[in-house]
């Protein structure tokens, strides 16, 4: 049995710049500590990443940028 991949969490105070396009961006979301969220895939040149975002003020525009491809 093989363990899962680690995954790589930001510092929010971080700034990080990713060039690709934006797929599957979801419906926000509540959590159950009533975080509001939503998911979305980012491509880029060489590979596929998941996103989630807890600024549910993005998801307007990342829903423009998936329609903008």
């Amino acid at each position: 049995m093989s363990l899962p991949a680690k995954r790589r969490k930001f510092d929010l105070e971080e700034e990080q710049s990713v060039e690709g396009y934006i797929h599957s961006v979801s419906p926000i979301k509540t959590s159950k500590n009533n975080n509001r969220y939503f998911n979305a895939v980012v491509q880029e040149s060489d590979k596929f990443t998941d996103l989630v975002s807890y600024k549910a003020d993005l998801h307007e525009q990342m829903e423009d940028m998936e329609k903008k491809k």
